[in-house]
């Protein structure tokens, strides 16, 4: 499960960063529910929201210690988030494109054809494009 190579992204790779970003929120969540005095679960909800750049706005830290801490959450690990939605997003896309060709090959489809409408149509073999 762990282990995989999909054009020098590795499954470790992605793994190894969620588990970064995991302990980033679990720290910053124990650090802001103390500062603040909210719960864990508020500490854990406020650093999720705020890593995603949801930012609802229902919970602000009030106290100079949140506020630092919050400057410096953001400035330092949103970059680690957007690397995360970046290593999952071409982890995807790899795994779409092998069940994508593994269907053509059940299928008996020999190439794709860009020149279709819908692009990257399956050719039978007699049309135009099948030739290029």
């Amino acid at each position: 499960l762990v282990h995989g190579n999909y054009g020098g992204l590795t499954r470790l790779g992605v793994v190894f960063v969620l588990l970064f970003n995991l302990v980033v929120i679990f720290v910053f969540a124990a650090f802001i529910s103390t500062a603040e005095g909210w719960s864990y679960i508020e500490g854990a909800y406020f650093a999720v929201v705020t890593l995603t750049t949801i930012g609802f706005g229902d919970y602000t830290p009030k106290t100079s210690a949140g506020r630092v801490a919050t400057l410096f959450f953001i400035v330092f690990f949103i970059g680690s988030f957007l690397a995360l939605i970046e290593q999952v997003g071409d982890l995807y896309e790899r795994l779409f494109a092998q069940c994508v060709q593994g269907c053509d090959r059940m299928c008996g489809c020999k190439k794709r054809c860009p020149k279709k409408k819908g692009s990257g149509s399956c050719c039978s073999g007699d049309d135009a494009c099948c030739a290029d």
